[in-house]
């Protein structure tokens, strides 16, 4: 099983145990693929259907999933279920949409090389090459260089941007840094919390119980 398969499903599962809402601020429809068994995008769009007059669970999406197209999804849906195993969803909605951006800029980039290939402009091809292997770095923060990605191409290349580029960056939703940031700024005050346990020196305690109360502050 891929790697993105696996994500998409755990996120589909964790969204049909009441966790559709903090989903849907990180991903939407476009972040999910159509399977040759089941469309996980027909999945979450029958949750943006129902949601929020109607419970997201797999009794309400499958049978809104039947409803529109005939198909039995129950049995997949709770299966996807048995894939939870954290209530993380903000985490791993931000994998989704990391992954999937990651591999959709790839292609473009790939893309537009090929066509500077065609058209004999080398200098231009190696630009996007260069780009192409930075971007496909796993360790690199992908929204990191989104900001950065426009500026050299720009420096490099005198016409407009591509649009399958310029239009793929610029649909990002504006808060995904933050959002990001948030995620990362609570996962770090759990482990500090966890870590507060460790010690027996009741001073040290109440300086983490400090930073902590900082931390949280920031939110």
């Amino acid at each position: 099983m891929s790697s993105r398969k696996l994500l998409e499903q755990t996120v589909l599962g964790m969204a049909l145990e009441k966790n559709f809402p903090k989903a849907r601020i990180f991903v939407s429809e476009r972040n999910f693929m159509v399977l040759s068994e089941h469309s996980h995008k027909l999945i979450w769009n029958s949750m943006e259907q129902l949601y929020p007059l109607s419970p997201i669970d797999t009794v309400s999406v499958s049978k809104q999933i039947f409803k529109t197209t005939g198909q039995s999804y129950h049995y997949y849906l709770s299966r996807l279920t048995g894939l939870v195993v954290s209530d993380n969803i903000e985490y791993y909605s931000l994998q989704l949409l990391e992954l999937d951006i990651r591999g959709k800029l790839l292609e473009a980039l790939k893309l537009e090389e090929s066509r500077a290939r065609k058209n004999n402009n080398l200098e231009i091809a190696s630009v996007y090459q260069s780009i192409y292997a930075v971007a496909s770095i796993e360790d690199q923060d992908l929204f990191e260089l989104l900001d950065s990605t426009k500026a050299y191409i720009s420096a490099y290349v005198k016409n407009e941007i591509p649009r399958s580029i310029s239009l793929l960056i610029d649909s990002l939703p504006t808060k995904v840094k933050e959002l990001k940031s948030a995620t990362h700024l609570k996962q770090l005050i759990k482990n500090i919390s966890v870590f507060e346990d460790s010690f027996q020196n009741q001073e040290t305690k109440v300086l983490i119980r400090q930073l902590v109360n900082q931390l949280e502050a920031e939110l």
